[in-house]
């Protein structure tokens, strides 16, 4: 009985201390465990090796040693190809398969590992891979404050180059393969590392790593610098530490299962190297990007068709195309059609235009011109623009292209709005509502539901004039009573649940000027938000409403009808309107 305890206390001990206890197999007549041979060795190695990736431009690791049972075997290597060289490498335990930093032509080379054991015996394993055809040659190795940089992979199975664009698609960052397509990215220096940013419609948004809910190490666009980072020398590029490991931007270097490859990145391990492309940095050559985003036709779509399932284009985007189909009649009951339209130059890239609203949406037909606006999203692997799109500009080709103009809620320019307008400079403020097929300009009183909202008129010359008044990070903008300036504001109720619309004496809004919708943006409770209203309703009043809803926005009119001299006060009259924002923060009519 003593001999049985004894046996599982030595046990307990041998299990605590994770050693291989051989005197428990002496009690019931078990060898000890035979030494390591070099055939063990040679197994353990290429367990090792047996998943690198076998095409790489990156150079990387390959071990100095391998211990089997506790014993030790040095690893030295060696190659075929006088263009590649091996060196000992700054991460102990390691040599590091150094790459050219240009291949003009795709070859194979062949390392060979020499495995030797205390007698100075040794055997042998090869391992061949693939250098492709690529040029690393512009890739920097040092970071300079302030200095614009490209951040993008030379994706070896596809030969092509992929860079960042300042946006999401899904969980992971959206990529272009044209660098003029390419968001310029920048370093600050910071206690410990360095913190990453772009510009995007003027906004300077930082590129962090954050952990989900589920704790995934997930990018991130933010307003906030979360993510502070240290440079890597032999990978060059930036490594944040998550959940007591370290992560850089990458893709994984396999193909999907449906063949296809990775090109959008995200954060990999880089205890995956062996597997994973990892971003670099190369000087951009792009003019400063201000007000970078998704501006032409071609970024746009090429992007759309980047989202992942389930996927959304951040902003409001704008295409001009010719309507190929139309998949749903239109709706009396909801005012909208489905269409089908196609870009020039992208017919095998159409996008669906889902519940399609504006003035006239009753009469188009296939062939005709339209421009579109609203949120671009993948479902289910359809590109559409999501339900609450307008769209302006529609072209009748079978009335002899007569210009509707389609009521929406971009007004063109041709009617007065201004493009870019001038601090100090009067303007009249307003809306096209394309339900109504009507502009409304703000008359300077409150109006709507409980006076919640900023009352209107049709009279451009009873329309108050508004300026804008440059401050820190952007605008103020107010109207004038005699030399008294009065500021419209943003303001969150009290019970913090909606966001107003406000004449007060102080300014507190500050407002960016976004040159694509020729309007004015501000950021409340992280949100971003134009005055409009709802584009589903007939509603004639304005007030904030959420950018992403693509509703119907106001912008700054140079030219109207009845001048733009005033400086009139409005009426302040209320109009007849039944709206208010319910608990969810939804527009619902009392009657």
């Amino acid at each position: 009985m003593k001999r049985i305890l004894s046996f599982i206390l030595v046990a307990v001990l041998c299990l605590g201390v994770l050693t291989s206890c051989d005197t428990i197999k002496g009690w019931f007549g078990s060898e000890e465990t035979p030494a390591a041979t070099l055939d063990d060795a040679a197994s353990y190695l290429h367990n090792i090796m047996k998943d690198k990736n076998e095409t790489t431009v990156a150079d990387f690791n390959v071990v100095a040693q391998v211990v089997v049972n506790q014993v030790a075997f040095p690893v030295t290597w060696s190659v075929d190809n006088e263009a590649i060289t091996i060196r000992e490498s700054t991460k102990t335990g390691f040599y590091t398969v150094d790459l050219p930093d240009k291949n003009d032509a795709e070859f194979t080379y062949t390392l060979t590992a020499t495995i030797k054991d205390a007698n100075g015996d040794t055997t042998q394993k090869a391992y061949t891979f693939k250098l492709p055809v690529y040029d690393n040659t512009a890739v920097v190795g040092d970071l300079e404050e302030g200095k614009a940089y490209n951040l993008g992979i030379y994706q070896a199975s596809l030969q092509e180059n992929y860079y960042i664009i300042g946006q999401m698609s899904g969980y992971y960052m959206a990529t272009t393969n044209d660098v003029n397509d390419a968001v310029n990215v920048y370093v600050e220096v910071v206690d410990g590392g360095y913190n990453m940013y772009c510009i995007y419609w003027g906004e300077k948004l930082y590129i962090n790593m954050v952990i989900s809910d589920t704790g995934y190490v997930n990018p991130s666009f933010d307003k906030e610098a979360s993510t502070v980072y240290t440079y890597n020398s032999e990978l060059k590029t930036l490594v944040g530490n998550y959940l007591n490991a370290d992560y850089a931007f990458g893709v994984k270097t396999e193909a999907k299962d449906d063949g296809s490859y990775y090109t959008t990145f995200g954060p990999v391990l880089l205890s995956k190297a062996d597997s994973t492309y990892f971003v670099t940095f190369t000087e951009s050559t792009i003019a400063d990007q201000p007000d970078h985003g998704l501006r032409t036709p071609e970024a746009i779509i090429n992007a759309a068709y980047a989202l992942e399932e389930g996927g959304f284009l951040p902003g409001i985007h704008t295409l001009t195309g010719t309507i190929k189909s139309i998949d749903d009649a239109y709706s009396s009951q909801y005012k909208n059609v489905t269409v089908t339209i196609e870009v020039e130059g992208f017919e095998t890239k159409p996008i669906k235009c889902y519940r399609l609203k504006g003035t006239g949406a009753d009469q188009i037909g296939v062939g005709d011109e339209i421009t579109v606006t609203g949120t671009i999203k993948n479902h289910y692997g359809t590109v559409e623009f999501d339900s609450g799109c307008t769209f302006t500009n529609w072209v009748d080709n079978e009335e002899g292209g007569e210009d509707v103009g389609g009521g929406d809620n971009t007004p063109s320019t041709s009617v007065g709005v201004v493009d870019t307008p001038v601090v100090g400079t009067a303007y009249k403020f307003g809306m096209v509502q394309g339900n109504l097929n009507k502009t409304y300009y703000l008359a300077g009183g409150m109006g709507g539901y409980n006076n919640y909202y900023l009352a209107t008129t049709t009279d451009a010359s009873a329309a108050i004039d508004v300026y804008l008044e440059e401050t820190t990070g952007g605008y103020y903008l107010y109207t004038l009573d005699g030399e008294t300036k009065t500021y419209i504001n943003m303001v969150v109720s009290s019970d913090g649940a909606h966001v107003n619309g406000a004449y007060e004496t102080t300014a507190s809004t500050v407002y960016t000027y976004n040159t694509e919708s020729k309007t004015i943006i501000a950021v409340v409770n992280d949100t971003n938000y134009w005055f409009g209203t709802d584009s589903s309703k007939t509603y004639d009043t304005v007030g904030p409403v959420k950018v992403e809803y693509a509703g119907f926005y106001c912008q700054f009119y140079g030219e109207v009808e009845g001048g733009n001299e005033g400086g009139n006060e409005g009426t302040g009259e209320t109009p007849e309107v039944c709206e208010h924002a319910d608990e969810n923060g939804d527009y619902k009519c009392d009657s």
